[in-house]
């Protein structure tokens, strides 16, 4: 799938009207958030390694793409010391 530089200065215009919205959300509501996207992540696992190999060829990953192993984890460790 191929991204036009139309469809990636709307998700930008998207994400800079949200930025308030998100500024003032709860604690309960980011962690929310992040659990959403972490699913999202997840159940995408194969698009995402469909696109590296695509952008970076490399052989397919066993298991997860790295790419997704690290969000999940910075997911991860974000919802654990949020509340910091």
């Amino acid at each position: 799938m191929r991204t036009g530089r139309a469809d990636v200065e709307r998700v930008f215009a998207l994400q800079a009207g949200y930025k308030w919205t998100a500024k003032t959300s709860s604690i309960a509501e980011r962690k929310e958030h992040l659990r959403r996207l972490r699913a999202e992540v997840l159940a995408r696992s194969a698009d995402i390694e469909d696109a590296v190999i695509a952008d970076l060829p490399q052989p397919p990953t066993p298991k997860q793409p790295r790419e997704v192993t690290w969000s999940c984890g910075a997911i991860n460790h974000t919802l654990e010391h949020l509340d910091e």
